[in-house]
């Protein structure tokens, strides 16, 4: 699996992930890798990109619980941006819509981070509510 990282310019130690695929519990390990090096390491805010994702089990859903819980310990975030209407079902379906901070676009997430703000973001391209930040 081949999952994309690159530094927020004018974030503090700010990252975004961006796997590609199904993300399923096969696929799910070198995600969680990927997320535990995050976590583990220096980065404060971390933005899970979901564009390029058609679809996510359980397994990965854990490994993002996990991730939120780390990075908030150590002080920082994590939102899930452009999420595919697939795997926003899932998200919703689970009843994770306001645990988790949602973005409708990488760039709308960096945008929050730089900014530092803490209110909930909508968009104006559908009724969704994409839920509060659990910024700290």
């Amino acid at each position: 699996m081949v999952i994309k990282r690159h530094e927020i310019s004018d974030v503090d130690r700010g990252v975004v992930l961006s796997p590609s695929g199904p993300l399923r519990t096969e696929r799910a390990e070198g995600f969680r890798e990927a997320l535990d090096g995050e976590c583990k390491g220096d980065t404060q805010n971390l933005i899970v990109d979901f564009g390029a994702v058609d679809y996510l089990d359980s397994t990965t859903l854990g490994h993002l619980l996990n991730a939120h819980d780390r990075m908030t310990k150590k002080g920082g975030s994590l939102i899930l941006a452009a999420l595919s209407p697939d795997v926003r079902v899932v998200i919703d379906s689970i009843g994770l819509t306001s645990f988790f901070a949602l973005a409708p676009t990488v760039s709308e997430a960096e945008v929050i981070l730089r900014e530092g703000s803490d209110l909930g973001i909508t968009t104006t391209e559908s009724d969704s509510d994409f839920g509060p930040l659990g910024l700290t």
